[in-house]
């Protein structure tokens, strides 16, 4: 099926429009600075990222949600190699790592958790029409390597000494600001109106998020990006699903269920989130609940950098208005 001719399309307004989450968070942030005399400093710390509600929605449902397109058996047989080989593979040396070391299990995780969001959003601005040239990649890293750092000197601080954690915030700090000019310079030199719009939303959310890390609000800061990350990833999951089985129900979680293409709207979350909070529930050993959670989020990196490439099925079931 032609691109030009699938029924349901990504709205590049509704990609924009994810990001006004960030303009919520930041009046949240000034209200409780201003109004509310930081009343609400104390509940943002890292522990606020294991909440029940923040949990159900975000995180893990989304992981799950990418699996279920492969439930299709003319899926299963174009992607049979990197299915049946390459992930394989991938799973046991993460294994294996896991069981030689484990934090250094959690701070690769960690790495490839943020390299997934940034490459995510600087993808789809390539698929708006920003250049794919050396500001672009400059742009990327500098996205990728601020919130690396601060991701893992949050979560894992006793990585560094207090003089080295010291170095590195001034570092991050240039970076931040680099990071700046060279978004301000793409967004100037982008011809097309949205990838502008797009990349400077982009920009803006890595400079809220670290600006929210400054102000203590940390939870903010990882909530800004997992919920634009989260979400724009939702919109390509039903999106796709809907094309994919809007002629007739080509995957087997749906063929049995009595249902039209725009219902997936509702499913496809849906199934995640049952499916994310049922895993949750069983797993009630943290340190095995977290190796499962490495072992699914690096199945779902690995699938995700194959899925969304140019020519490939899940590719011919999207296109962006």
């Amino acid at each position: 099926m032609a691109n030009n001719l699938l029924p349901y399309k990504i709205d590049s307004r509704w990609l924009l429009r994810i990001y006004a989450i960030g303009l919520v968070l930041t009046a949240v942030v000034v209200a409780d600075q201003v109004f509310f005399e930081k009343a609400l400093l104390p509940y943002m710390g890292l522990t606020s990222l294991f909440l029940p509600l923040y949990l159900l929605f975000f995180e893990m449902p989304h992981i799950i949600a990418s699996f279920l397109g492969f439930a299709d058996r003319e899926y299963i047989q174009r992607y049979k190699f990197s299915l049946s080989v390459v992930l394989p593979l991938l799973l046991l040396g993460v294994g294996f790592l896991m069981y030689l070391n484990f934090m250094a299990a959690v701070l690769l995780y960690l790495c490839a958790t943020m390299y997934h969001v940034i490459k995510q959003q600087t993808g789809i601005a390539l698929i708006l029409g920003a250049r794919k040239n050396t500001g672009h990649q400059v742009w990327s890293f500098l996205a990728l390597w601020i919130t690396t750092i601060l991701y893992v000197i949050l979560i894992l601080p006793e990585l560094l000494s207090f003089s080295v954690a010291n170095v590195v915030n001034y570092v991050v700090l240039g970076s931040v600001a680099v990071f700046l000019l060279v978004g301000t310079w793409i967004v100037h030199r982008t011809p097309k109106m949205v990838a502008k719009k797009y990349i400077a939303l982009t920009t803006l959310m890595v400079l809220m998020s670290y600006v929210f890390i400054l102000f203590g609000y940390i939870f903010l800061a990882f909530f800004l990006i997992r919920f634009v990350h989260d979400v724009t990833a939702f919109y390509f999951y039903i999106v796709h699903e809907m094309n994919r089985n809007s002629q007739s129900i080509k995957n087997v979680l749906y063929r049995h269920l009595p249902l039209l293409p725009i219902s997936l709207i509702i499913l496809v979350p849906g199934l995640a989130i049952v499916i994310g909070l049922t895993t949750r529930s069983v797993l009630v050993d943290q340190q095995v609940l977290f190796g499962v959670i490495i072992i699914l989020g690096f199945a779902h990196y690995y699938l995700e950098s194959i899925m969304w490439k140019r020519s490939t099925p899940h590719r011919e079931h999207i296109a962006v208005t």
